[in-house]
């Protein structure tokens, strides 16, 4: 057996069967169910706030007979009992507070990159610098671009924090590569999957001999990709073969108003290209589409791209890719093996400062944010031009590089292959925490500044303090509900757990009517220590009158 890990399940997160699917969704869909499948435990963990989403992911992992278990927040001896905590974020900070509370040692808390521009991403890579991060935690970059773009803002934050507060000691967590990855087996060309392209493209009138040039992704040009280039490009294909060049593009509009602009620019712009727009969150459209093409394009040039799965799918479908030299694109096309990346232009730094600062201003949206941005990258057209005609001629090209993809998916992207990578790195972290020191914490420090002790926090609230050297007496009247009652009642029941439950409190009573005078400190002396929840049971008793604590 690896190293395992507890899953943070959240359900909408993990699932494309919502009515917005988002490539969030997919690689979570898809790392869930690479790790039922994949990974060499036995057993597994759902770490959930409740029952619902551990329902929900039961029924996930039903596909494997392995014994499921729950862990609710805060159990940290059950997660140190898993290895990690593997969040499907990349921003982990407050499970680290939540950690802190219990050995840092015990367990690993791992996130994993998805889009960083969104400002609520941005916050929490920032908050990795003050919350209790450990060596033995990890972010896990799925491409290179990604790293660097982890590791340029934790520079600026230092540099700022030095700067203001003189802080010189900057703790990171790790910040490994791994990409994310398809079941490679579901995309492959089998006798079923050329008979689908075969009836897909007779029964949408595309003889053989058309080239069928593929796009898959969300239809939205502020957020995702624009469209425009590509119609470019194609016109200017269309125009220099003898077949007749068909764009399909699968995904989804966020709006009518998105739906028609695409409709019109790629009239404008590309008229001698046919056109087809597909629901890309239909099912069988994800999973034939791929086998009706021919080439598949994306052209990406958005900030909130980290990785980009879907040229990896098309790999696995035996697709050969043309792709911008973009993000993660970088890492996985092999240039003149798998595909093309056509080389891509932005701004340099320090062009963005009046952009930056409306966004943070709340002057422009997410989606304005790095449409502007997107606005303003370009690409080489003689290039791309030039990768797609050599393609759209050559059918041998086309099945040699369509082959190398598909390998280099198995090979590489499958996820036994990345589900494998998981595990060597929670290994990894499981050494370094096995090695580490623990970290000093004065006995009276909080665990989480922020989230203190209440009874610390508003200590100037009341009037006096319970404390061990109280003294505290039967009630001077008869309280009109017995404990069990008060307890019971649906205005106290809620809170009864942190109290130690119904028998402390009666144990409790007993004991104070058979000692009036006590003083809290002696009502431990049964064996039991005093706790914080047994000072929160008495401060109960004398809430409800069943007491007097002496002033």
């Amino acid at each position: 057996m690896r190293a395992n890990c507890a899953i943070d399940f959240f359900p909408s997160s993990f699932t494309t069967r919502g009515p917005a699917l988002m490539g969030l969704q997919s690689a979570n869909e898809g790392f869930l169910d690479g790790f039922i499948c994949h990974a060499d435990v036995d057993a597994l963990f759902a770490h959930t706030r409740t029952v619902e989403e551990f329902a929900a992911f039961r029924q996930a992992a039903s596909a494997r007979s392995l014994p499921v278990h729950r862990i609710v927040p805060g159990d940290n001896p059950a997660l140190a009992g898993a290895g990690a905590l593997l969040h499907p974020f990349p921003g982990f900070g407050p499970l680290a507070w939540t950690r802190r509370f219990g050995d840092e040692r015990a367990y690993s808390l791992l996130g994993i990159t998805h889009t960083t521009a969104t400002a609520a991403v941005m916050d929490s890579i920032g908050n990795l610098c003050i919350a209790p991060i450990q060596p033995w935690d990890a972010v896990v970059c799925t491409s290179t671009a990604v790293r660097q773009t982890y590791e340029t803002v934790l520079d600026y934050w230092h540099d700022y924090l030095a700067a203001r507060l003189g802080a010189v000691r900057f703790p990171r967590p790790m910040l490994p590569i791994i990409p994310l990855g398809v079941n490679t087996e579901s995309f492959a060309s089998t006798p079923a999957a050329q008979g689908a392209r075969t009836r897909w493209r007779e029964n949408n009138g595309i003889g053989e001999s058309d080239i069928v040039v593929l796009w898959v992704g969300r239809f939205n040009h502020a957020a995702k990709a624009h469209p425009i280039p590509a119609y470019l490009a194609l016109e200017a294909v269309a125009r220099r073969v003898q077949c007749r060049i068909v764009y399909v593009q699968a995904g989804w509009f966020p709006n009518p108003q998105t739906e028609r602009a695409f409709h019109d620019a790629a009239r404008r712009c590309s008229p001698a290209v046919r056109h087809a727009f597909l629901d890309g969150r239909q099912p069988d459209v994800r999973a034939q589409v791929w086998h009706a093409a021919d080439i598949f394009l994306s052209l990406s040039d958005n900030i909130q791209e980290t990785f980009g799965l879907t040229p990896i799918e098309a790999m696995a479908a035996g697709l050969p890719v043309v792709v911008t030299d973009w993000d993660g694109y970088r890492d996985t096309v092999r240039v003149g093996i798998d595909g093309m990346r056509i080389p891509t232009t932005m701004p340099a730094k320090e062009a963005g400062g009046e952009v930056a600062q409306s966004f943070a201003a709340g002057g422009l949206s997410y989606d304005a944010y790095c449409g502007v941005t997107a606005e303003t990258a370009s690409i080489d057209f003689d290039r791309c031009v030039e990768a797609l005609v050599s393609l759209a001629s050559n059918p041998e090209l086309r099945r040699r590089m369509g082959e190398a993809g598909r390998r280099r998916a198995v090979e590489v992207y499958d996820w036994c292959r990345v589900i494998a990578a998981y595990h060597d790195l929670i290994e990894e972290l499981g050494r370094i925490r096995a090695a580490a020191q623990a970290e000093p914490r004065g006995s009276n420090a909080p665990a989480f500044p922020l989230r203190a002790d209440p009874y610390a926090v508003f200590a100037g609230y009341a009037t006096n303090p319970l404390t061990p050297e109280s003294v505290l007496y039967p009630a001077a009247f008869a309280a009109s509900l017995a404990v069990d009652a008060a307890a019971e009642h649906p205005l106290n029941s809620f809170a009864i757990p942190w109290l130690g439950g119904e028998n402390r409190l009666r144990d409790l009573l007993a004991r104070i009517h058979a000692s009036p005078g006590s003083k809290v400190r002696d009502l431990a002396g049964a064996g039991e220590p005093l706790s914080g929840s047994m000072l929160r049971a008495i401060g109960w008793l004398a809430k409800m009158g069943f007491i007097r604590v002496a002033s």
